[in-house]
C-alpha cells in the first residue's frame, strides 16, 4: 500500500519525531511510504530511513506562496497515486485535503497533535490556519488524535466526527533505555558531578512550555537541596534566556541553572537526570519527552496538561499547571524517595506506548496489512494493554 504523509517541515519537534518513527516503521513492514515536506532541510530529516522512505521536498518559498505550492502538492500526489493521504498538524492536514483532489480514491486522514491551544499568545496566521483546519476537518475520512485531551478539546468546541479516534504516540524503546555510561558522559559534558541531584526539562521556548514555571519551582527546590542543579534543554532566544536567568538569580540558583541549547543525544540527557519535569501550561497532546524519559527509567513530575497524567500513570507525580509551589513539592518528594523503580517506570512505556503499538493501530485503522518488522518482533515479548 502507498502512504503519503504531508507535513510543514521536519524540524525538531514532537510531531515531527513521531512522523519519522511511524514512516520508518510502516516502510519496514513493507508499505511504500512517502513524506512530502513543504520546507525541507529540517534536522529530523536525518532520522528518516531514506533507503525505505521517500522524502519529497515541495519547497514552499514563503507563507504567501499559495498557488505555486498548491500546484506542487497536486502534481506530487498525482505522480505518487497514494492509497492513503495522511496529514500531520494543521498545515499538513489542510494540504492533504487539497492533495486528495489529485487522488480522489485515496483515504484522507488527518493527524491532530495538540489540545487546548491559547491562540491569543500567537500571531494571526496561526489563528487563521487553525480556524481553516477546524472547518475543513469534516472532509477527512479519519481523524487521528494522539491524545484524549485533544479529542475532548475539539469536541468542547462543538466538533463531532464519526471517524475520530485516539492513537497514542509510540516511543522507540530501543533508542531510549537506561544507560549508565550515557548518563556519565552527559553529566561530564554538562559539568555535573555524579552525586549532585539534576532536575531538568526539554522543549522549545514557547509560551505553552512555561519555562518560567519550571525555573520558579527550581528556586524553591534549591532551598531544600542546596547542591541540586537544574537544566533547560532546547533552543532558546537570548531574551527568553535572560528572563529565566533573572528569575534564577533572584531565587538563589543562578549558578546552578544550565542552558545547554539543543541536545542531539537525548538518550544521554534523560539518563543524566534524577527527575524529569514537564512544566507545560496548555496545548500538550501526548508529550513525547515524558514517554522518552520514562523509557530511560527516569521518574517524571508533570503538570496536568494534555495526556501527561495518563502517560505517567502511577509511576510519577502530577500537579496543577502554573503552580511552581506544587511542582517544587512534587520534585522534592521524588528526590526524598531515593532510587526510583526504573524497571516499573520503563515497563509503563513497554506495556502501552511502543512504536509497535502505534504502527499496528495505524495499520488497522487504515486497512493496511504489512509484515512484522524487526522492531515489532523485538517488542513482541512485551505485554500490551489498551490505552
Amino acid at each position: 500500500m502507498k502512504i503519503a504523509f504531508l507535513i510543514r517541515s521536519l524540524e525538531n519537534g514532537g510531531a515531527e519525531r513521531q512522523l519519522t518513527v511511524l514512516a520508518n516503521e510502516l516502510a519496514e513492514r513493507g508499505h511504500e511510504v512517502y513524506v512530502l515536506v513543504f520546507y525541507p532541510g529540517g534536522v529530523r530529516e536525518h532520522d528518516v530511513n531514506t533507503s525505505l522512505v521517500r522524502l519529497v521536498p515541495i519547497r514552499k518559498s514563503s507563507r504567501w506562496d499559495v498557488f505555486g505550492f498548491g500546484w506542487q502538492i497536486l502534481r506530487a500526489v498525482r505522480i505518487i497515486r497514494p492509497d492513503v493521504i495522511h496529514g500531520y498538524l494543521s498545515a499538513g492536514n489542510i494540504a492533504a485535503t487539497l492533495g486528495r483532489v489529485a487522488a480522489p480514491g485515496a483515504k484522507l486522514v488527518w493527524g491532530i497533535r495538540d489540545s487546548d491551544m491559547h491562540f491569543e499568545k500567537y500571531g494571526w496566521m496561526t489563528r487563521l490556519t487553525y480556524s481553516a483546519a477546524f472547518a475543513l476537518s469534516r472532509l477527512a475520512g479519519l481523524v487521528i488524535f494522539n491524545s484524549h485531551a485533544g479529542l475532548r478539546y475539539w469536541e468542547s468546541r462543538g466538533w463531532r466526527h464519526s471517524g475520530a479516534v485516539c492513537v497514542p504516540n509510540g516511543i522507540d524503546t530501543s533508542a531510549f533505555e537506561p544507560d549508565p555510561e550515557a548518563r556519565q558522559q552527559m553529566r561530564t559534558r554538562l559539568g555535573v558531578p555524579d552525586h549532585v541531584p539534576l532536575i531538568g526539562m526539554a522543549g522549545r521556548f514557547d509560551p505553552m512550555k512555561d519555562h518560567a514555571n519550571f525555573v520558579r519551582a527550581a528556586t524553591k527546590v534549591g532551598y531544600d537541596f542546596p547542591d541540586a542543579m537544574f537544566v533547560c534543554a532546547g533552543g532558546m532566544p537570548e531574551a527568553g534566556r535572560a528572563r529565566l536567568e533573572q528569575i534564577a538569580h533572584a531565587g538563589g540558583i543562578g549558578g546552578r541553572l544550565l542552558f545547554p541549547g539543543p541536545i542531539r543525544d537525548m538518550r544521554g540527557f534523560y539518563n543524566a537526570l534524577d527527575v524529569f519535569c514537564l512544566s507545560s501550561l496548555y496545548g500538550e497532546g501526548f508529550p513525547n519527552v515524558v514517554g522518552e524519559a520514562m523509557a530511560c527509567g527516569r521518574p517524571c513530575v508533570v503538570t496536568d496538561a494534555g495526556d501527561a497524567a495518563l502517560v505517567v500513570g502511577e509511576t510519577g507525580e502530577v500537579v496543577p499547571t502554573s503552580n511552581p509551589v506544587a511542582l517544587a513539592k512534587a520534585i522534592c518528594r521524588v528526590l526524598d524517595a531515593g532510587e526510583p523503580d526504573s524497571e516499573a517506570i520503563r515497563n509503563r512505556v513497554l506495556e502501552n506506548f511502543t512504536v509497535d503499538n502505534l504502527a499496528s493501530r495505524t495499520e488497522s485503522l487504515l486497512g493496511l496489512r504489512g509484515r512484522q518488522s524487526a522492531r515489532s518482533a523485538a517488542a513482541s515479548s512485551a505485554r500490551t494493554t489498551t490505552y
